[in-house]
């Protein structure tokens, strides 16, 4: 029995994952940037704050 509902929670959770990254993919992230995150989440937001502020200078 614990196999049918480890087996359940696995496919739930890939349901989730999923619409993560398809999410993360409609916001305009590469999935370069959507693994840098899962790596390191401070790194892509540092990367975006560093983008932002350039960006401003202009």
């Amino acid at each position: 029995m614990s196999i049918v509902v480890n087996q359940m929670n696995i496919e739930e959770l890939d349901v989730e994952w999923t619409q993560l990254i398809m999410t993360a993919r409609s916001m305009g992230l590469s999935t370069d940037d959507i693994r840098t995150f899962l790596q390191n989440p401070s790194a892509l937001i540092n990367y975006e704050y560093a983008n932002e502020i350039e960006s401003n200078r202009h």
